[in-house]
């Protein structure tokens, strides 16, 4: 089977259930905003959950 190159960002699916309660939260309030529609928002939370030390770079 072939390997599906993911985002460098983008988190492994084999290490997501290590997740913190923060960036499942997180997650969470990024879909909330995406459906309300304030996409500002959304960029701002996406922008931290890759660059923050407890977001997805401590899983990778």
């Amino acid at each position: 089977m072939n390997d599906i190159k993911l985002p460098p960002y983008m988190v492994p699916y084999k290490n997501r259930k290590k997740f913190c309660r923060k960036v499942r939260d997180t997650e969470t309030e990024i879909e909330e905003l995406k459906k309300e529609g304030k996409w500002k928002d959304v960029a701002h939370l996406g922008y931290v959950l890759r660059n923050a030390w407890w977001g997805y770079k401590r899983y990778k």
